[in-house]
């Protein structure tokens, strides 16, 4: 499987496109502001994107849905695509779409046929076809918000912990969710206000007790980091990170 990173920054940032990526072109993970520079920069096909996850409801996650959506309707999609996220998250995005282009907009119409919301929560098992599924992990952050790792048939491929605090609880996660883990590392040394990991919380805590064969890749950044090196890198927009059992 290939991620594909369309964007790597926060919601402070300095410019940087908004933490988003695509799984194998047909699973996109969150839906920011800039989704649509960021897709088509990277000549992602809109048509065979299947599948949307979103973390959470912040605005850096979620506020380019109603781009999204409109592009999808008037392009029409070939077929149902699904959107996973917290609950609310029906209602939340069809409001978003009022507030954006008005409720009487044929795209009301439009999404109640095909588009499909799965509210779910922590622990939940979702199936997104050809042997594929995902299990939603929760993240410390104050509102409800998601990660999850993907699985093939039951064996973990990959592990996503967006906009989070370290929590024991993320370990068991990590030891049990593949070689690659894409998490959020926007927190930096001597922050006023501790909402997110830093590179020292998962260097300290996290590292010495996974197996040495899992790589860490940042993102929800405030700026560019160098890449990195051992098993503590950063993404950059454009990336392609190939994903192997």
């Amino acid at each position: 499987m290939r991620l594909t990173i369309l964007g790597n920054g926060g919601g402070i940032s300095d410019g940087l496109p908004y933490n988003a990526f695509v799984l194998d072109g047909r699973l996109l993970v969150e839906v920011p502001p800039d989704v649509m520079t960021s897709l088509f920069r990277e000549r992602m096909e809109l048509c065979l994107i299947r599948n949307i996850f979103i973390s959470h409801f912040h605005a850096d996650h979620c506020f380019g849905f109603p781009f999204l959506a409109l592009r999808l309707f008037y392009d029409g999609t070939g077929g149902v695509i699904t959107t996973f996220g917290p609950r609310g998250l029906e209602e939340r995005m069809l409001e978003l779409c009022a507030l954006a282009f008005g409720a009487d907009h044929p795209l009301r119409e439009w999404l109640g046929g095909a588009m499909r919301f799965v509210e779910t929560a922590p622990g939940a098992e979702l199936e997104i076809g050809e042997g594929l599924s995902i299990k939603t992990i929760p993240m410390a952050h104050p509102v409800e918000t998601l990660g999850f790792t993907l699985r093939r048939f039951q064996a973990p491929l990959f592990t996503y912990m967006p906009d989070t605090l370290w929590s024991e609880d993320l370990l068991a996660h990590i030891q049990s969710g593949g070689k690659t883990v894409l998490i959020d590392l926007n927190g930096e040394p001597g922050e006023a206000h501790k909402v997110h990991l830093s590179e020292a919380d998962l260097a300290e805590k996290a590292l010495p007790r996974c197996a040495e064969d899992v790589i860490f890749y940042g993102t929800h950044l405030k700026r560019h980091k160098d890449y990195g090196t051992g098993r503590i890198r950063y993404v950059r927009p454009g990336d392609r990170i190939e994903i192997t059992d």
